[in-house]
């Protein structure tokens, strides 16, 4: 039996313990470290299952896999940073200010050109919002604030490996890279090339692509009860023996 097809029932008992023990925490919807602490745990979770739902597939799709991988790291580094700073959602606040101010000079430097933006030309209500946001990003600024590039986000969460290595191999898979596209696609051989799609997962991709989402989903979790619950963490007891189930399975396609 192929390695996928002996990880992808352990995969799903260790997404639905995860999902169900999310279910149940507690946290005071009156704190906003809370709120977004536990609605960032929700996109982790969704984008996990979005993985986990790919790879089910009569013919797995390890291509959109690798892609909804690269946005997990993603929305990971973001939940690690609000937990260990409440102030952290000022700077998502930045990010959020400065992706509108970018799209409000996109539409008023090309937007005449442009079908998705044309109707925006000439509406006084965008001129003044992007004044409030330029003001508004200014004030940040003042207090120390600014929007914040990817490879900073990661850093803050004490997590600049992870930019340097797996995200770094999964942004070549987002980007269509060459590498990445033969990697998917191609066969090289004495008679030419071929082209395959949705091919078999191998079993090394199959060992990256799981156990990097459920390390992901372990960490978050853990890391969203630590900030509810105290530190350490209780209540993962179910959640740890299911990993180790699932990554004795790797342990055994190696020995």
């Amino acid at each position: 039996m192929a390695l996928i097809d002996q990880a992808l029932p352990k995969f799903e008992e260790f997404f639905r313990e995860v999902y169900d023990l999310a279910g149940r925490l507690k946290f005071n919807n009156r704190l906003r470290q809370h709120l977004i602490a536990v609605s960032l745990l929700g996109s982790v979770i969704e984008i996990a299952f979005g993985i986990l739902t790919l790879l089910k597939e009569e013919v797995a799709n390890a291509t959109g896999a690798w892609v909804l991988q690269r946005s997990l790291f993603e929305a990971f580094v973001d939940l690690k940073n609000i937990v260990g700073d409440s102030g952290y959602d000022k700077f998502m606040h930045a990010n959020f200010l400065d992706n509108q101010r970018k799209a409000m000079n996109v539409a008023q430097n090309r937007g005449a050109a442009n079908p998705y933006l044309n109707s925006l030309i000439g509406d006084s209500t965008i001129d003044h919002h992007k004044q409030w946001v330029e003001s508004e990003l200014q004030r940040l600024k003042d207090s120390g604030v600014r929007p914040l590039k990817v490879m900073e986000r990661f850093d803050r969460a004490g997590e600049l490996d992870l930019y340097d290595g797996p995200y770094a191999l999964l942004s070549s898979h987002a980007h269509n890279n060459l590498g990445a596209i033969e990697q998917r696609h191609l066969d090289i051989s004495s008679r030419g090339a071929s082209v395959h799609y949705f091919r078999e997962i191998s079993d090394e991709d199959t060992t990256m692509l799981i156990d990097t989402t459920v390390g992901v989903l372990a960490n978050s979790v853990a890391a969203v009860k630590s900030l509810l619950d105290g530190a350490p963490p209780t209540g993962l007891d179910g959640v740890t023996t299911k990993l180790g189930e699932l990554r004795a399975l790797w342990r055994t396609a190696t020995s």
